[in-house]
């Protein structure tokens, strides 16, 4: 229906906004703890903050899907009784889960601090250990309102949580710093902890808020419950590993394959640049994208549109979305590396960091498009294909990343190289199990005017490129004078904004229609 069309549209806009805030503040916070922690404990940071993500996906991630996958069934029935009692059981049953990780990190910080070989990362471990607890009722919270199709309360817990990273997190590693790096290090993470047990509050207050509504429909027996969501969950979970484990396996692999070739505290500075930096910077657009992704699973589950029509806009969005980024940091890294870390980085380091953001660009188109293809076929109850995918597509990186990164002449760059056959690899088999299930195959279905808009935007940053002024203003340009001549170059072309709800961005003036119409 064309009200469901606009709740879906609505969801991306909300997660798109409250995303790019999220992640502005999340940029806020990782340049100033560069400065304070240095490279040396930004490399610490990074083999710490793997792990934790690792764990936060064995007993948490996928919750949100799975349990807006539920909802969503159960909302489509009118069984909101049914809808929130999902809720319960699974703060219940990921919550014992995740409390066992929880301890059992704690426990084990200093045998892991050990294996990574490098035992200052032990209070690191023990402060954000605790997350792991809290996570798993923000991330079921998250999927509750979005299988509601109710995206504000996300939007506004994303948007605490990195704010809450950013005032915990900086204040304690500063306050801490004077007792050593690793220290400040265990300071930041602590601000992690906080910052989740602040977001989660919130959503907990916007559940409380609105229980007593809708109270139609019918309980089930909580065993009846558990076991449907672990059946929905399980292989939502597993394919939700595979990417943590992933990043988890090379913070142990990297630096002790590059160590034959260089000493420890320079594998360790160039795994933090890798994964610090320019990782970072290649997540960012892809954890934009993931508002399409999350709101894609109850669009589909609630059959209310063709499932083609919803796959064909979200795509569309995505590549309209992630193309202009990839220009840009291609064209400019060296000015966005410089503007955020050219304090805190050598000169040897900062040249590494802008070839490998050049390289890796790709992977920002890559990742989004995997991130609504997963989310894809889990809601139409694919999710085991996926995960075997992700596991075919896993075991060659792992394989290519042992191959190449050992070989001293490639060295960090054959990480760099597995990262994109990975990607590429795994998008292509998805692209062939979504055509094979659903005859969907119009990935780019905006390709000319897309393909206009990066000639403008090309022809306008090479001039900004070549112009004698400061990173920071080169910047700014490129991004309003280069992403205005983007956004009206493929309107020019073809692009209705209003049809993908981007309708704030369309010219008001008839004037201006009506010029465009007769271009």
């Amino acid at each position: 229906t064309k009200f469901m069309r606009s709740k879906f549209l609505s969801g991306i806009k909300i997660l798109l906004i409250s995303g790019i805030v999220a992640k502005i503040l999340g940029a806020i916070f990782r340049i100033p703890l560069t400065w304070v922690l240095g490279i040396d404990g930004l490399g610490l940071y990074q083999l710490i903050y793997p792990v934790f993500s690792m764990l936060i996906v064995l007993s948490s991630s996928g919750m949100p899907t799975a349990v807006s996958k539920l909802v969503a069934t159960k909302v489509k029935a009118q069984n909101y009784v049914g809808a929130k009692q999902v809720l319960r059981v699974a703060c219940i049953f990921f919550g014992a889960i995740s409390l066992i990780f929880s301890i059992g990190l704690f426990a084990l910080s200093d045998r892991i601090a050990s294996i990574q070989g490098n035992e200052l990362s032990l209070w690191g471990y023990r402060a954000i250990a605790p997350a792991i607890f809290v996570v798993s009722f923000l991330s079921c919270l998250r999927g509750y309102f979005q299988g509601m199709m109710n995206m504000g309360p996300t939007a506004l817990s994303q948007i605490l949580e990195q704010g809450g990273k950013l005032l915990f997190g900086l204040i304690l590693a500063w306050a801490l710093l004077p007792q050593g790096v690793e220290f400040a290090t265990s300071g930041a993470l602590l601000g992690v902890t906080l910052s989740e047990i602040l977001a989660t509050l919130v959503l907990f207050g916007f559940y409380l808020k609105q229980r007593k509504a809708q109270n139609t429909g019918v309980k089930q027996r909580n065993i009846a419950v558990a076991c449907e969501l672990i059946v929905v969950a399980f292989p939502i979970v597993l394919t939700s590993v595979v990417l943590p484990v992933l990043t988890f396996v090379d913070s142990f692999l990297v630096v002790n394959l590059l160590m034959p070739s260089f000493p420890v505290d320079v594998s360790t500075q160039l795994w933090g640049v890798s994964s610090g930096v320019v990782t970072s910077l290649v997540n960012l657009p892809i954890a934009l994208s993931l508002s399409v992704a999350v709101s894609v699973v109850p669009a589909l589950v609630s059959g209310a549109q063709e499932k083609t029509d919803v796959l064909t806009k979200s795509f569309d969005l995505i590549f309209l979305f992630t193309i202009p980024v990839i220009v840009g940091y291609c064209l400019l890294g060296e000015s966005v590396i410089s503007f955020l870390y050219g304090t805190s980085m050598l000169d040897d380091k900062m040249q590494i960091a802008v070839w490998m953001l050049t390289y890796s660009s790709p992977i920002i188109y890559l990742g989004s498009v995997l991130q609504t293809q997963t989310s894809s076929l889990q809601a139409i109850g694919e999710g085991k294909i996926a995960l075997i995918s992700l596991l075919v597509a896993g075991g060659v990186k792992m394989l290519l990343t042992i191959l190449l990164v050992r070989i001293p002449e490639l060295n960090i760059w054959g990480f760099t190289i597995a990262n994109l056959v990975f990607y590429a690899f795994v998008v292509g088999i998805n692209m062939f199990l979504l055509h094979s299930k659903l005859g969907f195959k119009n990935y780019f279905s905006k390709f000319k005017p897309v393909l206009a808009g990066v000639i403008m935007l090309s022809l306008v940053l090479l001039n900004i490129k070549m112009l004698a002024i400061a990173h920071f203003v080169k910047l700014i340009l490129a991004v309003s004078v280069g992403g205005g001549a983007y956004i009206f170059s493929i309107i020019v072309f073809g692009v209705d904004l209003k049809k993908y709800g981007l309708d704030f961005l369309k010219f008001r003036s008839k004037r201006g229609k009506n010029a465009i119409k007769n271009l």
